[in-house]
């Protein structure tokens, strides 16, 4: 690094007297194939373009974990760019370096380079990685965005709404670097926002009150707020679940927890038909489905849902007309898993699995049914399915992702996604139309 503060990348290499063969994997592992590197080849330009694209890579995705091998960081990538919001010309030329064929690598290595510096100079804002939708006290709509730059806040009129609004969680002493976020309205209206950041510390904060950070190593978020008014949050940390109670006055009820296999992840919680919380859990090697037991000190209820590796997101809810639980894991491949559990207490069934990269669903229970919003790189719908009828609309063709569902006060739903580099919402008429609603930064 210069005294300006511009990085430079040098390029090492790795020298021999040459009547010695190399019998050493010489590299930074995940940095080169292992054949190349096993193989023992000299230096050429194709290795200097994989090594200089995963670390490209590791600069663009700085806070997911490196993979063990280049291939597999290559069968992930497609997939995380995506997910962090980076334009397809972005993930193309990223890719192209990553080509398993080295002869199909750019080269020379500098064009590539500066084209790539340019596509990522022209992304809108792409750090920002989650987004969570609520109502606030007069049924607007209110939309959180999290990522590497903090929080920011969107609010929208809605039919009936008052113009004004309510206030909004502070926007400075919380979360700067948000890899979790959800928010929920508690039981006098008020947007509670809970969030992770980088480093794992888990915040909340009410409006008009100073975030408060309650524990470290949180991995993964859930929200709900029980019948009693009560905002309850759910993550894992070490080898446990850890459950905090918001109580209406705004105090914090002593934490609970029950042990956990070493590595969980909360991915999303919901209410069953028995008013029990259906907690969904990614352990490593697979998702189960966890009932919080009614009463501090008893025993969970647990059952697998799917065993499958490297689930990245999940939404599960109760479809309302049937009585049944479902749930949506999506994979860091793309692979997209529907199952279902019938109120009788059966295994989990899958119901379909398609694979589609940058694709996301989120689930929300309705009056007599359930909502399935699915964005992707192609379209952002939202399907209705009730005993009597299934309704499917499509809200905008092109890709979306970042998407969230609400259900307002009166039963009606809105949806926030990211489209075009920026947050949209939409909001359920009486009629059953959908409308796109001015949203503005707050």
């Amino acid at each position: 690094m210069d005294d300006a503060g511009t990085p430079f990348l040098v390029d090492l290499t790795f020298l021999t007297r040459l009547d010695q063969a190399v019998s050493v994997v010489v590299a930074t592992p995940g940095y080169a194939t292992l054949d190349e590197e096993i193989r023992g080849e000299p230096p050429n330009p194709f290795k200097d373009c994989l090594g200089a694209d995963v670390l490209a890579r590791v600069l663009l995705l700085p806070h997911t974990p490196m993979h063990r091998t280049v291939q597999d960081l290559a069968a992930a990538a497609r997939q995380e760019l995506t997910a962090a919001g980076y334009s397809d010309d972005v993930v193309a030329c990223l890719m192209q370096a990553l080509d398993p064929v080295p002869a199909r690598r750019p080269s020379p290595l500098l064009p590539w380079a500066q084209e790539l510096r340019r596509l990522v100079a022209a992304c809108p804002d792409p750090g920002r990685r989650r987004v969570a939708l609520s109502t606030d006290a007069f049924d607007r709509p209110v939309a959180a965005v999290g990522g590497d730059r903090g929080l920011r806040w969107y609010t929208g009129a809605a039919p009936d709404a008052h113009p004004a609004g309510g206030p909004l969680p502070p926007g400075h002493g919380g979360p700067l670097d948000v890899r979790e976020l959800a928010t929920v309205r508690d039981a006098r209206g008020i947007t509670v926002t809970a969030a992770a950041d980088g480093t794992g510390l888990l915040w909340t904060a009410r409006p008009g009150e100073e975030w408060t950070a309650h524990t470290g190593d949180a991995r993964g978020l859930a929200v709900l707020t029980s019948p009693r008014g009560e905002v309850l949050i759910w993550t894992a940390r070490h080898d446990e679940l850890l459950r905090l109670r918001l109580l209406p006055d705004g105090s914090a009820a002593p934490q609970e927890v029950l042990p956990a296999v070493p590595g969980s992840r909360v991915l999303a919680a919901a209410w069953d038909a028995t008013g029990h919380t259906a907690l969904l859990v990614a352990e490593p090697d697979r998702v189960t489905h966890c009932t919080w037991p009614a009463r501090p000190g008893g025993a969970p209820e647990r059952a697998t849902v799917h065993a499958e590796l490297g689930v990245d997101r999940g939404s599960i809810a109760l479809h309302r007309g049937w009585g049944e639980l479902e749930a949506v894991l999506v994979t860091q491949n793309g692979t997209r898993t529907s199952l279902s559990r019938h109120h009788s207490g059966a295994p989990w069934a899958s119901v379909e699995c398609v694979r589609e990269l940058g694709t996301q669903v989120e689930l929300c229970g309705i009056r007599q049914g359930i909502a399935r919003l699915t964005a992707g790189p192609h379209r952002l719908t939202v399907v209705t399915e009730t005993s009597a009828a299934v309704k499917e609309k499509i809200l905008h063709t092109g890709p979306a992702r970042l998407a969230d569902l609400h259900v307002g006060h009166h039963g009606d739903l809105r949806v926030a996604a990211l489209v075009e580099g920026k947050v949209r919402c939409w909001v359920e008429t009486w009629a059953e139309a959908w409308e796109l609603v001015a949203i503005r930064q707050s």
